[in-house]
């Protein structure tokens, strides 16, 4: 159940970042603009998030922590950058 309800509220939560930032970025013309940018991150955060929820419900092993490496290492490249 909890894992559940962390899937559908992150859901939530990334419609809703997507939307936002979307439209910041279509009426300030800026796709810099620091919300913008918070926003993002915080999408790529959530995903991450998301990717460690899988637990044993993945296509496989091997499948499951490639996925969780590459949304670490996009998580680490998008915060240096």
């Amino acid at each position: 159940m909890g894992r559940r309800l962390f899937v559908f509220v992150s859901t939530l939560l990334l419609v809703g970042l997507y939307f936002s930032f979307l439209t910041a970025d279509i009426l300030t013309g800026d796709p810099y603009h620091l919300f913008s940018r918070i926003a993002k991150y915080l999408c790529i955060l959530l995903c991450c998030g998301l990717t460690l929820a899988i637990g044993p419900a993945g296509h496989d092993w091997r499948d499951t922590w490639t996925l969780r490496l590459a949304f670490l290492f996009t998580a680490i490249a998008d915060f240096v950058i």
